[in-house]
């Protein structure tokens, strides 16, 4: 990869990472879309999906 590219890149990267331009998948919420359950993070979806065979979530 071409280095200008490389650092325009990284540069981007840092520029939205200090406006928290991203999502922190270990601890955004989420809402089973079939029973409504409030959780947090991937490993809560995983969890509950390996529990209750539900598989639509959403970010709230």
């Amino acid at each position: 990869m071409d280095s200008t590219v490389m650092e325009a890149a990284e540069e981007l990267v840092g520029s939205l990472k200090k406006k928290h331009y991203y999502t922190d998948t270990a601890t955004f919420d989420l809402r089973c879309g079939i029973c409504g359950t409030g959780l947090q993070g991937e490993k809560g979806a995983r969890e509950h999906a390996m529990a209750t065979g539900h598989v639509e979530f959403g970010e709230y």
